[in-house]
This record gives structure tokens, sequence and C-alpha cells, in this order.
């Protein structure tokens, strides 16, 4: 296979590119499988609740946090304080249908109160619900509003409380975060907040999935595998796999362009605009996926929640993102490099006609040298023999061979032309 030089280095993989991305993938899956597994048995994601605890607590601490000696390593009380520093209107711990239309518990209040989500339509429907006193929350693929009691938000006039309302949502989002603190406090891990825009799953009430010996809705199931513990801090430990795979991509081929394709370092910058770059993580993540679902797939035993628990959400998140960039995007860069391709046949066919002229103009130039050469050694001949009528008729010859034809072709002529004044000699 040749070597990939110049603009073609960036935007087509040789077969050892293919090979680096598919191993990767499928390295960057045998590691989830083995450390990110699911909710409540992933070392991973021990790992990660513990970072999240942390980040809690020092986060109260910057609130004021100051707790008794002894307890400063104690989370429930960190999320007590923050509870309190950041109360809201909206937090609706149950439902009842009866009552309210659609039923809620602790286990779920925090994926089906839309307030509580963190990403930016949490932080709408919170400022919406803490301004007009309501809940508002999302089941069944229904949206439904409740009242709620009173909360004044703290500021004088509109842009302090709306600064006001934004500073509860997150910190009440922070005391959420890793579970509520009675639950933290009798030494469980809690129901944390969901994945950014996982709650939009709870408005899919269609399909019918297999779950024990029932069949429910997409809606559903995606509620009880945030019950099982599917949350922001088991999404962070599923994040892992994804993020090395990444990178190790994004270096490899940073690194193979510069020190095996000879590009220099600012022409590697990794950027998905590099269409082997794309194709790469495309392999790459698209491997880890292949692997990640076989792996679900024999762990789910046709149970549609246990399979969504062994399943890394992030990594298809990512997968279906390349694919959407490569849908939407590619097809102005494949008609620009389709262009370019036939630009690059054209000039090859233009290089393979200037190679046939010069060999032509090599070949022309080797047989008038031999003929210029047999000249001149018959014209050194005559010239040395004083023979004036050949030296004409050879001068002649050459002259005729550059395109100069003289006015006498002998002896005679030219005594004829020196012997008239009326003659010119024309050059």
């Amino acid at each position: 296979m040749a070597k990939l030089t110049g603009y073609a280095a960036l935007q087509n993989c040789d077969k050892y590119d293919y090979y680096l991305a598919a191993f990767c993938g499928i390295s960057a899956g045998i590691i989830d499988v083995l450390f990110v597994n699911r909710p409540g048995a992933s070392a991973l994601g021990k790992a990660s609740n513990d970072v999240m605890d942390s980040v809690v607590k020092s986060f109260a601490k910057l609130c004021g946090w100051n707790p008794r000696l002894g307890q400063e390593g104690n989370i429930a009380s960190a999320i007590g304080f923050l509870e309190k520093k950041f109360p809201v209107n909206y937090d609706m711990t149950s439902a009842n249908f009866m009552r309210d239309g659609f039923t809620m518990g602790t286990t779920n209040h925090h994926i089906k109160s839309l307030a509580h989500s963190p990403d930016i339509i949490g932080l709408f429907f919170s400022i919406v619900d803490q301004f007009n006193d309501t809940g508002t929350f999302l089941s069944d693929g229904r949206l439904i509003v409740l009242d709620t009691k009173h909360m004044e938000l703290r500021g004088s006039d509109f842009p302090s409380k709306l600064v006001a309302a934004i500073c509860n949502w997150f910190g009440h989002v922070m005391s959420d975060v890793v579970g509520s603190s009675g639950s933290r406090g009798n030494n469980g891990t809690g129901s944390g907040v969901p994945l950014p825009f996982y709650e939009m799953f709870l408005s899919c009430n269609f399909g019918s999935f297999q779950v024990g010996k029932d069949r429910q809705d997409l809606a559903v199931v995606m509620t009880r595998v945030f019950q099982e513990g599917y949350d922001l801090r088991f999404g962070i430990a599923t994040a892992v796999p994804v993020v090395l795979n990444e990178l190790i991509i994004r270096c490899a081929w940073v690194l193979k362009r510069h020190y095996y394709h000879g590009l220099t370092f600012d022409k590697c910058v990794p950027k998905l605009s590099n269409t082997s770059l794309h194709k790469m993580l495309l392999i790459a993540h698209g491997s880890f996926c292949l692997v990640d679902g076989i792996a679900a797939g024999m762990k789910g035993g046709g149970n549609a929640v246990t399979f969504l628990l062994h399943l890394n959400l992030t990594a298809w998140l990512r997968f279906l993102d390349l694919v959407f960039q490569y849908i939407a995007i590619n097809p102005r860069r494949i008609e620009y490099e389709i262009k370019h391709q036939k630009n690059i046949a054209e000039f090859k066919q233009m290089d393979i006609g200037l190679n046939l002229l010069k060999k032509k103009i090599t070949d022309f130039c080797k047989k008038e040298k031999i003929v210029i050469d047999n000249n001149r050694i018959k014209l050194d001949k005559a010239i040395s023999e004083m023979k004036a009528g050949d030296v004409g008729i050879i001068a002649k010859d050459m002259g005729e061979l550059f395109g100069f034809k003289m006015q006498f072709n002998n002896r005679r002529e030219f005594d004829r032309f020196m012997l008239d004044s009326k003659s010119m000699l024309e050059l």
C-alpha cells in the first residue's frame, strides 16, 4: 500500500488506521464490560460515587457548611445543609394517581420532576416553577403541572429573583446528585439525579418490551432503569472508557500523521473536519458499542431493564453523534472530495501526457543529435580535404535541419550571388 502524504493523509485512512481504531474500540469495550458493568456492581461506579461525594461536600463547605467535630466526612450532613440552604417549592417526593393523575415515589421523583434535571430543560422548568408556584412533571408520556405551596424568591426585582431562582436550581441539584440526606444517612446510595436529557425518555410512551413476565413501554422501562441506579453518578463511570477510547484514537492519529506521514504538528490538529480522524472514531466507537451491545444482550437474558442496565448509554450516544455528523456534514465534504479526486485524476493524466511528450522530445533529440554529429564529421572531413562543394552541401543540410533555407545550394550559385551587385544576404 502506497504511503499517504499531505492532504491525502488527512482525508484517507490506510489499513493500519482501521486496525488501530478497531483494536482501541474493542479494548475500551472490554474495559467497560469488566469495570463499568451495571449500577451496584461497578468498580468504576463506586469510584465515581466517592468522587461525587467529595464534590458535594466541597460545595457544601463553599456554601457555609461547618460540620461538628468528627462529622467532616458525613455526606448526609452535607446534603441536609444544602437541602435547607437551597429549598424549592417543586420538591415533591410522591404523587398519587387518584389525586394527582400520576404515580410518583422517592425512587423516581428526581426523574419525573423536570426541574431536577441537570440540563437546560431542568433549568428552564425550575425557573418557571419557582416563579409560578408550580411543579412540572413528565410521566407516561404526559406533561403534568401541579400547584405547590408558595415560596418567596430572594430579591427585590425580576433580575435579582431570576438569579436567585438559578442559584436555587443549581444548589438543589447539588443536594440531590448523590441522593437525599435520609437515604444516605441510612448507609444507602440514594437516588441521584438523571443524566442530562435522560428525562426525555419519559415522553416515549411507545413500544412493548419484555420486563420479567410483563411487557412495558419505553417510558416505563427507562424509569425503572433509573430507579435501579442508572443516575448521573453511574453516567460518569460509563464516560471513563468512552473518553479513554476517544483520547487514544486522537493521540494515535496525531502521532501517526506527524512521525509516519511527515506532516507538521500544526497540520495534525485532531478535528472532525479531517475525514480520516472521523472514520477512525466511527470505527473505534462502533467497535466499542458492538462489544457493549453483545455483552449487554448476553447478560440481559431477554429482560429489557437488565439489558439497559448493562448498556453504556454514553458510548452509544457518542457513536450516534458521530454517525449523525457523518450523515449531516459529510455530503458537502464528500462532494468536495469527489471533485478533488477528479482533479487529482486529471492532473495524473496531464502528468502522464507530459512524461510521454518528454520521452518523444528526448527520442527526437537523440535521433537529431545523431544526424548532427554525422554531418559535423562529414563537414570536418570536407574542410580538411578542401572540398568546397561538399562543404556547401553539408552546410545546406544542417541549415535545413534547423529550419534555415540557404540562398544558394552550390559553388556555382554562390559565385553568381557574389558577382551580382544587387544580391543581398538574408539572415
